[in-house]
C-alpha cells in the first residue's frame, strides 16, 4: 500500500509531517509513505532523523500551497504544489491515498479537480471519526459529515452524504446497521430549517436506519453512528468542541495547581486524567476521510503535529484495505444512483 503525504500542508509543516511521516514507516513496514514537497526544504530534515525506513520515499514538489491561498489560484497558478502532485499521483494510480494537513479549500478543490466525484455524487463531504463518551456504544465511535468541504448542502446531497458515512461506518467502524441521524437545533421531528425538514423527509424514505434529529450537545453522546450535517455546521461544531476541551483541559490544570492538596488529589488522579485527554484528543484520530471523490483522500487538522499526521496515514490506510470507494459505488449503484466504476 501506497500513500502520498503532503509534506508543504500545515500549521508546523514541513518539520511535523516529516516527524509523522518516519514514525508511520517505522510503525508499519509494509506501508509505503511518499513524501511529496520541495526537496530542498525536506532533504535536511531526513537527514536529521536517527534512522530512515526503506518503505519512506521523497517525490519533490517545487511549490507550496499557502494556508490562506485561494483554492481555485491555488489550482491554476501553482499546478507544481504539493498537494497537486500528490493528487495527480493519486489518480495515475502510483499511489492508494493522498494525506494532507494543509489548506483544507486548496485540497478538497485538487480531489475534486483531479480525481472528479463518484457519479451520482454532487459534492464531496468530510467525515470526521470522533469519541462518543456516553451511552452503550460498544465501539465508542461516531462520524460527523460534513465538517468543512460544502459549507451550503441541499437536501439530496445530505442525503448523498449519509449513504457514503453509512457505508464507511459499516465497513471501517464495524457498525452491522449503522443509526443515521441529522445534526439539527432539537432531536423533535419539526425541528430545523427547510433543507433539514426535506432531508428528513427523504431520509425517512431510504433503506437506511434513519434515527432522526440529534441536537448538537448530544453529538458525543452515542445516540447515533453517523451523524449528518453542511459543511458550515459541522465545522464550526467541531472547533467549539475543540475550544472546549481545550478549555476544560487548561481550567482543570489550573484548578490542580492552586494548592497543595489539590496537587496532591492531581497526583492520584493522573492516570484517569491522561486517559480522558487520550479519549478526547484530536491527534489520536487523525484526519477527516473526504468522501464522494474517486480516490482515498484524508485531510488531518491544520495544526496537527506528529502523531496526528501518522494517525492521518493510518485512516488512509485504513479506508484503502477496507476498498471504502468500491463499497460507496455497490451502495450508490443499489439506490439507482451511481452508474459504473470509472
Amino acid at each position: 500500500m501506497r500513500i502520498a503525504v503532503d509534506a508543504m500542508g500545515g500549521d508546523h509543516a514541513p518539520k511535523v509531517v516529516v516527524e509523522g511521516a518516519v514514525w508511520a514507516a517505522q510503525a508499519w513496514p509494509s506501508l509505503q509513505v511518499h513524501l511529496v514537497g520541495r526537496e530542498e526544504s525536506l532533504r535536511p530534515l531526513l537527514e536529521r532523523q536517527p534512522f530512515l525506513p526503506r518503505n519512506l520515499f521523497l517525490h519533490h514538489a517545487p511549490e507550496v500551497a499557502g494556508m490562506g491561498d485561494v483554492p481555485s489560484h491555488v489550482l491554476r497558478r501553482k499546478p507544481e504544489a504539493s498537494i497537486n502532485v500528490a493528487m495527480r499521483m493519486l489518480r495515475q494510480g502510483e499511489v492508494d491515498a493522498v494525506v494532507t494537513a494543509g489548506n483544507t479549500g486548496a485540497a478538497v478543490a485538487a480531489a475534486t479537480y483531479y480525481l472528479r466525484t463518484i457519479p451520482g455524487v454532487s459534492r464531496p463531504g468530510l467525515a470526521m471519526v470522533l469519541p462518543t463518551l456516553e451511552g452503550g456504544k460498544a465501539t465508542g465511535r461516531v462520524i460527523l459529515m460534513d465538517v468543512g468541504a460544502t459549507v451550503d448542502c441541499s437536501p439530496s446531497q445530505l442525503c448523498e452524504f449519509a449513504l457514503m458515512a453509512g457505508v464507511y461506518a459499516h465497513w471501517v467502524m464495524d457498525e452491522a446497521s449503522p443509526r443515521i441521524a441529522l445534526l439539527s437545533n432539537g432531536e423533535e421531528e419539526g425541528k430545523g430549517n427547510a433543507t433539514l425538514k426535506r432531508a428528513y423527509e427523504m431520509l425517512q424514505r431510504m433503506p437506511l436506519r434513519f434515527v432522526g434529529n440529534v441536537d448538537a450537545k448530544d453529538v458525543l453522546r452515542g445516540l447515533a453512528d453517523v451523524i449528518i450535517c453542511d459543511g458550515f455546521v459541522g465545522n464550526v461544531w467541531l472547533k467549539g468542541a475543540e475550544a472546549a476541551a481545550e478549555f476544560l483541559v487548561m481550567a482543570l490544570r489550573r484548578m490542580l495547581h492552586r494548592h497543595w492538596w489539590a496537587r496532591l488529589g492531581g497526583l492520584l488522579l493522573s492516570p484517569a486524567l491522561r486517559a480522558f485527554r487520550r479519549e478526547v484528543d484530536d491527534r489520536e484520530y487523525g484526519g477527516a476521510l473526504l468522501l464522494g471523490v474517486n480516490g482515498i483522500v484524508v485531510i488531518a487538522h491544520g495544526r496537527s503535529d506528529g502523531r496526528a499526521i501518522q494517525n492521518a496515514i493510518r485512516v488512509a490506510a485504513e479506508a484503502v484495505a477496507k476498498d471504502v470507494i468500491g463499497h460507496i459505488y455497490s451502495s450508490l449503484e443499489k439506490q439507482g444512483i451511481a452508474g459504473e466504476k470509472a
